[in-house]
């Protein structure tokens, strides 16, 4: 149009459907015909390309496409895509739409400006798509695709992460395999300990104590026998304690089985010589599970101190003993059916001593002081 201003009085419409008005700068002739036919835009061309990166501090630009993607680093902060329409008398007339694929799902209008930004876009493929529009609605005849690819940080990669998790297993392991050596170590070390003390010393105080009973039997003075069979009570105490010593501490005696079968020996040697007859019965257990050192070794001796007790304190003729699993604990009960000496004051039986040993393998002990002695120690978890 020459002018947005017209006179009313200076329209025509001719035979052939053309109109002609009069405006303030000239004669306009148009057809309707000719104003609705429908045409296609010029491509939307490419122009630059301009990436920034953050770890360089450089600003680097392509003016020119060339075959395969556009390539990102991770470290390329921002980047931005101009292009245009070669209309260089109408370019303000066109409008433009956008769609990054793989990241927009849908078309944005960008008005008149031509060019678009991106900011950290996360690593993957993506194809970016522009398409312009006149003031008619007129399409550009073909979109411009520009694809991109942002590449991945390395510690993303997937070669990364399987040596990450590679090394982490490796650490694992090697803290695994520590562990195991070291055990293995104290397991030896206990075995050659116990063997030693078994073969030299328990050797040499057996000989003592067989030299000092035969010193004994020879003595005429009531005096030097009577100081010869202390010697030799002593000597036979000092083997006892030894040889429970080193059952505690042989490695190859850490079964639920061997523990139990120590239990029985023990039983039947204090009190059957003292003419104390004995129930013992096992419920549940698994005889093939392996006891911590410090459970299996406090749990015999609080029963050794409670036998003791039995034969030392008590005039008892009967003793019950019941080891069993229920409700995923172990409950160790040892019932006589004599009287203690002194109810008032149980110092003299070692309950001192039991009640160290089951708070250092968080037990829980009890004693029943009705009808005889008795001892009730609950284990928080079952053997």
């Amino acid at each position: 149009l020459t002018n947005n201003e017209f006179n009313y009085t200076s329209a025509y419409k001719d035979q052939k459907g053309y109109f002609y008005l009069g405006g303030l700068n000239g004669l306009n002739k148009f057809r309707f015909e000719d104003l609705s036919q429908e045409y296609t835009l010029p491509k939307v061309n490419f122009t630059k390309f301009e990436v920034y990166n953050q770890k360089d501090k450089t600003t680097t630009q392509i003016t020119k496409l060339t075959e395969g993607a556009i390539l990102l680093t991770p470290y390329d902060q921002h980047f931005k895509i101009d292009w245009s329409i070669p209309d260089y008398f109408n370019k303000n007339n066109y409008t433009y739409y956008t769609k990054l694929e793989g990241f927009e799902k849908e078309w944005f209008y960008q008005g008149n400006q031509n060019s678009i930004r991106y900011n950290k876009l996360p690593a993957g493929d993506y194809v970016l798509k522009v398409k312009g529009m006149d003031s008619n609605g007129n399409e550009s005849e073909a979109a411009l695709s520009i694809p991109i690819t942002v590449k991945q940080i390395f510690y993303k990669k997937w070669w990364f992460i399987s040596l990450l998790i590679l090394g982490i297993f490796s650490l694992f392991y090697a803290f695994f395999q520590y562990r195991l050596n070291q055990a293995l170590a104290l397991e030896r070390l206990r075995t050659k300990i116990s063997s030693d003390l078994h073969d030299d010393v328990g050797s040499m105080l057996t000989g003592l104590a067989m030299q000092t009973e035969m010193l004994e039997m020879q003595a005429t003075n009531s005096i030097d026998k009577n100081r010869l069979h202390q010697i030799t009570t002593l000597s036979r105490n000092t083997i006892s304690h030894m040889r429970d010593l080193v059952w505690s501490i042989d490695s190859r005696r850490d079964t639920m089985g061997d523990l139990i079968e120590r239990m029985r020996e023990l039983a039947e040697e204090l009190l059957l010589p003292s003419n104390i007859s004995y129930q013992f019965q096992t419920d549940d257990l698994n005889l093939q599970k392996k006891l911590d050192l410090n459970c299996r070794r406090n749990l015999f001796l609080i029963y050794k101190e409670a036998i003791t007790n039995v034969v030392k304190h008590s005039n008892a003729s009967h003793v019950s003993i019941n080891i069993i699993n229920k409700n995923g604990l172990c409950k160790l009960s040892i019932k006589d059916d004599g009287l203690v000496k002194n109810k008032e004051n149980c110092s003299g039986l070692g309950l001192a001593n039991m009640k160290l040993r089951c708070e250092s393998i968080k037990a829980q002990l009890e004693f029943d002081l009705s009808n005889g002695f008795g001892i009730n120690v609950s284990l928080p978890h079952s053997i």
